[in-house]
């Protein structure tokens, strides 16, 4: 989902999803236009296949780990470890980026797939799930837009109620 909204002082804002914004990325002379002009391609098999693999993912968690809400105290002690249950960390980046002559906000809004402080690490893991696995057996750097996906994860505003602005 990109689209674009009319702001109540009649100036436009893009708000997008982290993933399509970061697809949107290999092809941007191309692909943006399309998304603004609300022209979406239909989901490939290999995004059907890869929500299908996200959703069993999710499944088994909540059926095999029992995730312990943690105070506000335990999230502030850098120390101490904690685990966010798969899909349940929302985010919003808010930047402006230059469209044509002008300078137009864009909210980015996404959920990470894991996010997890171990011994003092933030670790924030975006799942991959490629239909030909043997292509990627000696790909040992992430995608660009995984990447991307990240770094917007990491420099965003992390939330547990959902990333959606209000229309």
């Amino acid at each position: 989902m990109i689209e674009i909204r009319k702001m109540p002082d009649g100036n436009p804002m893009i708000i997008s999803s982290v993933s399509d914004f970061c697809a949107s990325m290999g092809y941007c002379e191309i692909r943006i236009k399309h998304f603004l002009e609300g022209i979406k391609a239909p989901d490939t098999e290999i995004t059907i296949e890869g929500t299908k693999s996200h959703e069993k993912e999710e499944d088994y968690e909540k059926e095999h780990f029992e995730f312990v809400p943690i105070s506000e105290e335990e999230l502030a002690d850098f120390n101490k470890d904690v685990e966010f249950a798969r899909e349940a960390i929302y985010i919003r980046f808010l930047t402006q980026i230059e469209f044509g002559n002008e300078k137009v906000p864009i909210l980015i809004v996404g959920q990470a797939d894991k996010v997890l402080r171990n011994k003092g690490k933030l670790t924030v893991e975006d799942s991959k799930f490629p239909q030909n696995r043997d292509k990627y057996l000696e790909m040992f750097e992430p995608y660009e837009d995984q990447k991307l996906q990240t770094l917007l994860y990491l420099n965003s505003r992390f939330t547990e109620t959902g990333a959606r602005a209000e229309k």
